[in-house]
């Protein structure tokens, strides 16, 4: 190619839809051997978004920038203590994966 024709490839510009201000999750990191059906794919905790430099959508009391499919909107009717069942539910998680292998290797509590 010698620069002589346009090139006949797509370029798709992908919008922000979100805008300062905006309360949103943002995508959880897997860890290595994490399956996917049993946990979750965002965030318990909601950010408010304080800045947008270019794609680089900054959150509050994060420095690290993430990108417009990595956040999603929070509820609107959001409340604080909605968070604390997840936590539990990571306890009991926990919990339960204790008792299973205290019931295996032949003790019971």
């Amino acid at each position: 190619w010698k620069g002589n024709t346009q090139p006949e490839q797509y370029i798709n510009n992908v919008e922000i839809n979100f805008k300062v201000g905006d309360r949103v999750r943002h995508i959880n990191k897997k860890r290595t051997f994490d399956k996917s059906s049993s946990s979750t794919n965002y965030t318990a905790k909601v950010y408010t978004i304080t800045k947008i430099e270019g794609n680089s959508i900054y959150l509050d009391e994060l420095k690290k920038p993430f990108r417009n499919y990595e956040l999603i909107k929070a509820v609107e009717d959001y409340n604080e203590n909605t968070d604390k069942y997840v936590i539990n539910d990571e306890n009991e998680r926990r919990n339960n994966k204790i008792q299973r292998a205290r019931i295996r290797s032949g003790i019971f509590s």
